[in-house]
């Protein structure tokens, strides 16, 4: 068992969260508190990796340039077009 202080701001905070109605007791608010942390560092290290990747990618020439906005918006344009394509073949391989 882990027995910790909370500086007041945090320990009121808690016990507003409680009295919603959220959670019914203190280890309920501090377990979903750490399993954020967790998750959120999970997420970041995710990130992290993916942007290594890209950066790699960048860096072997396997990149896109965009050059201005008008290009950007063209990007970004067909992004949209090919995820609302792949969103209706799977609606449609569904049904």
């Amino acid at each position: 068992m882990i027995n910790f202080s909370l500086p007041a701001d945090i320990e009121e905070f808690v016990h507003q969260t409680i009295a919603e109605g959220r959670y019914a007791n203190v280890q309920e608010v501090v377990s979903d508190a750490i399993r954020f942390l967790r998750d959120s560092k999970i997420r970041h290290q995710c990130l992290r990796k993916e942007i290594d990747d890209s950066l790699t990618d960048v860096d072997r020439g396997l990149g896109i340039e965009i050059d201005s906005d008008d290009a950007l918006s063209a990007f970004f344009d067909e992004l949209e077009a090919e995820v609302h394509s792949e969103i209706g073949a799977e609606k449609q391989s569904r049904e």
